[in-house]
């Protein structure tokens, strides 16, 4: 599993969207092993935590890691609905942090592409976003946009 962006604020474990985060507190409270069992089962839903006194070997995040586990879990985000962050999201940010450390340190676009395994159209293009939100510096080319015409 890739460790997602979380935000920690003592006690309280919250996401970029100021929601707390399931698979943080899965991971503070049970271990690595339990957040992937939750992403790789619920990832990109919003699953319901049942408070402890609740948490029976019928209800859903029971049956994916144990009544013990689900518990442990529900001390801390009983009774709340919460939003599983989806795989694709996080190979997508880890994409992006390899892409950024390979650019910064001046590999070219076939060797990022190569490093990630993915197409060099792709690479850049994940690129050009890092540098739409200020992770990458600009492109100095030193050619005007219009040298063609």
């Amino acid at each position: 599993m890739i460790d997602n962006e979380f935000i920690e604020d003592g006690d309280e474990v919250w996401d970029d969207a100021d929601r707390q985060c399931i698979l943080s507190t899965a991971r503070r409270r049970c271990g690595r092993e339990v957040a992937d069992k939750i992403q790789s089962a619920f990832g990109g839903t919003v699953i319901y935590v049942r408070i402890p006194r609740n948490i029976t070997p019928d209800c859903e995040l029971a049956q994916v890691v144990g009544v013990a586990q689900a518990k442990l879990i529900a001390e801390e985000l009983g009774g709340c609905s919460i939003d599983v962050p989806s795989l694709s999201t996080a190979k997508n940010r880890a994409d992006q942090n390899v892409i950024r450390w390979a650019k910064l340190a001046g590999l070219p676009n076939r060797k990022v592409a190569t490093l990630v395994g993915m197409s060099e159209r792709h690479a850049r293009f994940l690129a050009a976003g890092l540098r739409a939100v200020g992770r990458l510096p600009a492109l100095d080319t030193g050619r005007r946009w219009n040298q063609y015409g």
